[in-house]
């Protein structure tokens, strides 16, 4: 597995080791699909249950693969969708993580109506794609990505 680590405007190769090189490095490139979910695969190992992770990007931006891939890495075998139109999607996987995307729920009063603080405040590992709607509501202990469309398949990835 080969990912691409950005240093002023050069990339330089990086093998994928179990030390994961977005932890490590802060910023990563990936340049497939595939690369996108591995980088997610290795990162679960770093996560931790009740922990919030804020995923910032542009449509298409690879933010539901890092997720697909992230779930993967917590042992879980099957779908994984965007939940673009369902709001909320959670998966028992060694951990049970809740998958939230505010994309098309703009009413933060909405959000707490659903109850959505209470996802905050267990065990559940959180990740909320389009998260900048709930800026008010969220903890102040969070893992902030950003994920930027460099070029056709190139993604980069940043610890905020």
């Amino acid at each position: 597995m080969i990912l691409l680590e950005m240093i002023g405007t050069e990339y330089i190769l990086l093998k994928l080791n179990k030390m994961n090189p977005l932890i490590t490095n802060k910023k990563v490139a990936t340049k497939s699909y595939l690369e996108t979910e591995c980088l997610g695969k290795n990162f679960a190992d770093h996560i931790k249950s009740g922990e919030i992770i804020l995923l910032y990007g542009d449509l298409g931006s690879g933010k539901t693969t890092f997720v697909k891939g992230i779930l993967k890495g917590l042992g879980f075998s099957g779908d994984v969708t965007s939940p673009t139109f369902s709001l909320i999607n959670e998966y028992e996987a060694i951990k049970r993580v809740i998958h939230i995307d505010c994309y098309r729920e703009e009413n933060l009063q909405r959000w707490i109506n659903l109850g959505i603080e209470d996802y905050f405040n267990g065990s559940n590992i959180v990740i909320v794609e389009w998260p900048e709607i709930l800026s008010d509501i969220i903890p102040n202990n969070v893992i902030k990505i950003e994920i930027k469309h460099v070029q056709e398949n190139i993604r980069e990835f940043m610890l905020l």
